[in-house]
């Protein structure tokens, strides 16, 4: 039995428009702190971790 992963509602649509270059790390990264998007499935996107960029 498989266990099926719960993603964002938008999660599909995003990873398709960012594999057609569509969409930027940057676009995702501001989906990610609108909390439309987890940093978990920002790294399953871009293949990059998610990091928080610190304001000074």
């Amino acid at each position: 039995m498989s266990k099926e992963v719960k993603r964002s509602p938008r999660f599909e649509d995003l990873k398709r428009r960012y594999e057609k270059n569509w969409c930027r790390k940057d676009q995702l990264r501001r989906f990610v702190e609108l909390e439309a998007l987890t940093m978990e499935e920002y790294e399953l996107i871009t293949g990059e971790p998610f990091e928080l960029e610190v304001v000074e």
